[in-house]
């Protein structure tokens, strides 16, 4: 194991059909919409969050009850948030390797140039094994890939989430994004 981005991209990679995988044989009757992969701002190993219509459906009416809030507000503030899904690192005994490879890169301490470089190279990674896995269609073809809104994302926020999400998005589906709540 040499930790090398080219090999934490091919793990990540497999990570994510296994992912993939799994999920449409735990949910085969879901409709999913939304797939991040997220990472804090020193772009750690990433963790996974997912969205269905029918999962959306079942925690906003968790939640409006717990907190007594309007069904629609509630489903339009959790759409994409990938902290409040129900399948928020679901599947993380998937990304075990993916962790020690990225524990196992070079530490980002601060962002002079070498952590810099560093954390484009992470980022990077993300985005291309996220790539690799659309590209083989596990999130579909035609209308079904359409459905699906892709990204990698920081969290928080830092301005770059949108930038990512034009690599795997329509604009009109990065609109939607940025309605409910995006970046």
């Amino acid at each position: 194991m040499t930790n090398s981005i080219p090999e934490i991209e091919l793990e990540l990679a497999a990570a994510l059909r296994k992912t993939l995988s799994d999920l449409k044989r735990d949910y085969p009757n879901d409709t999913f919409y939304y797939f991040a992969l997220t990472t804090v701002g020193e772009a750690l190993s990433p963790g996974h969050s997912i969205w269905s219509e029918e999962l959306l459906d079942m925690e906003t009416e968790k939640q409006s009850i717990k907190y007594k809030r309007n069904r629609e507000t509630i489903k339009r503030d959790i759409r994409y948030s990938y902290a409040d899904s129900p399948l928020f690192y679901h599947y993380e005994h998937h990304f075990k390797k993916v962790e020690e490879l990225f524990w196992n890169r070079p530490a980002i301490d601060n962002f002079d140039e070498d952590g810099k470089k560093e954390y484009d190279l992470r980022i990077n990674t993300m985005v291309n094994a996220l790539k690799r896995v659309d590209q083989e269609q596990y999130f579909g073809t035609g209308k079904q890939r359409k459905n699906w809104f892709l990204n990698v994302e920081v969290n928080p926020p830092d301005g770059s989430n949108q930038i990512r999400a034009e690599n795997f998005n329509s604009k009109e589906k990065i609109q939607e994004w940025l309605n409910d709540g995006g970046e």
